[in-house]
């Protein structure tokens, strides 16, 4: 039970940060300082908030985190375990494949196979893997 109550504390840790900065000023712009003045957010926020800015420098546009960078970074800091981690970052997924599975099985008529000679590829060029 403990670890139950932590990872729902873990979830709503990760909604009051988001649900904060929102309500104080509309959408959260990503990297703000005032998003680690908190009592959960630690090291690794801070190293987590640091990628995502170097990230943006090296590349020239932002990338924000994701919702698995979020996750690992503060419950990290709150002292979860990492594989625990690793597990709860299938849990917000596993929302959206319910609907999906849903929408297919009440909408398509079954397990839909596609032919490989109905395929037709048009990605990049096939290119040699290995050494660069």
């Amino acid at each position: 039970m403990q670890a139950v109550g932590r990872i729902l504390g873990a979830v709503a840790v990760i909604a009051l940060l988001a649900g904060s900065a929102w309500a104080q000023k509309g959408p959260a712009k990503y990297g703000e300082e005032d998003k680690l003045s908190n009592f959960f957010t630690g090291d690794h926020s801070r190293l987590a908030f640091e990628v995502q800015e170097e990230l943006h420098r090296a590349k020239g546009r932002k990338l924000p985190m994701n919702q698995d960078g979020a996750l690992g970074a503060l419950g990290l800091d709150m002292g979860l375990d990492w594989r625990l981690l690793r597990a709860l970052a299938f849990v917000p997924r596993s929302a959206g494949l319910s609907v999906h599975a849903l929408e297919e099985m009440t909408r398509e008529s079954g397990w839909r196979h596609v032919p490989d000679e109905e395929i037709t590829y048009d990605g990049p060029a096939r290119r040699p893997l290995g050494k660069r």
